[in-house]
């Protein structure tokens, strides 16, 4: 395992007091926006050049989900309990002042978890379960300029959902669900192309495992790729996957033997690498690997000690910079955000040989 050496001290954030929680991250230029729960509110603050802002309040709510369009405007989507039912709420940061919250779910069910991608275009991407069926079902809506749509995610049943959109509009959503033979958790994920959904597809296809948190993230090549954590033996594993023009790839395990991972968060930059960072039980820890098909994953950073965590973000920057926060105690016990910074890594270049005669 490499040393810390290429990242940043991991600090408290000063601006989150103790007892805050749920973080969600998203970058706009080399600003990273963090939104996070305190008590019942949902705040917002900026860090730029070192310095953190003064937080702000953005709505009362809880499971926030970030993302910043093409005009770097921020969408944030969390869930709220409205008339003794959770629905899921949809807001905007036009850069001065969050906007009033809009209900994107509208479902007699409890909507729960959203995640929120950006298209190119500009529209908004989300996913979340909901129970209006009577059981845990995965929606997907979408918002262009004026209001929400949403619907059931054909034949997609189960918890945890992820969402990530390519360039050309191709949807891809993760979750987990039990599988009808054993009655563990495997990962599947379905794709949305041309208006229609591909059938739901089980990633990591493992029937003695319970295979939970799928993490979905496209690449700068437009192809996506998807991490989970996987119980084997009393601990869980990090496992990925990528998906091949004629399917998902063999699932790979990345963390360490005997390691127990957990809470595994991915990102992409367009420098050619796919970032996994994760906590192993003892500490958190990175590992990057080039977009290439098979390329081997880089040695295991580690980012820091710590004792326990209940979350974890993390989203590299244009100048490619990895920005990971996390909720850890202090020596009382009491639960802090925390921020560490990766210096850039290599951009990742091809040279094409120049052949004459």
């Amino acid at each position: 395992m490499a040393t810390q050496g290429l990242w940043s001290q991991g600090e408290m954030i000063p601006v989150t007091p103790a007892g805050s929680s749920e973080p969600a991250m998203t970058m706009v230029g080399e600003t990273l926006h963090l939104v996070w729960k305190t008590d019942q509110m949902l705040y917002h603050a900026r860090y730029f050049a070192g310095a953190w802002s003064e937080p702000m309040p953005v709505a009362y709510g809880a499971q926030p989900a970030l993302a910043a369009g093409p005009d770097g405007r921020l969408h944030c989507l969390f869930t709220h309990r409205f008339m003794r039912n959770d629905e899921i709420y949809e807001v905007f940061w036009d850069g001065e002042r969050w906007s009033l919250p809009v209900n994107a779910s509208l479902t007699y069910g409890a909507s729960t978890r959203p995640d929120v991608a950006i298209g190119a275009d500009g529209v908004l991407h989300a996913t979340w379960a909901d129970t209006t069926p009577g059981y845990s079902t995965i929606y997907y809506g979408t918002r262009s300029s004026t209001f929400w749509a949403n619907r059931p995610v054909p034949g997609a049943r189960g918890i945890m959902p992820a969402i990530a959109v390519a360039s050309d509009g191709t949807v891809f959503i993760a979750w987990s669900d039990r599988r009808a033979d054993t009655g563990v958790y495997d990962v599947f994920c379905t794709i949305y192309r041309d208006h229609v959904w591909s059938p739901p597809e089980s990633v990591s296809d493992s029937p003695a495992n319970n295979s939970l948190g799928p993490r979905l993230a496209v690449d700068g090549r437009d192809q996506c790729h998807i991490v989970w954590q996987e119980e084997e033996g009393g601990t869980n594993r990090i496992c990925h996957a990528d998906r091949r023009p004629n399917g998902w790839s063999n699932p790979t395990t990345i963390s360490q033997p005997g390691a127990d991972g957990r809470l595994v968060q991915l990102t992409a930059n367009r420098a050619g690498y796919v970032h996994a960072v994760w906590w192993d039980g003892e500490s958190l820890v990175h590992r990057a690997k080039p977009i290439a098909f098979d390329a081997a994953w880089r040695e295991i950073e580690r980012i820091g000690e710590c004792a326990d965590a209940t979350a974890l973000v993390a989203a590299v920057s244009p100048a490619r910079q990895l920005h990971v926060v996390w909720n850890a105690p202090d020596e009382s016990g009491a639960y802090h955000l925390c921020h560490a910074v990766r210096a850039p890594y290599p951009r990742f270049t091809m040279f094409m040989p120049i052949i004459t005669r």
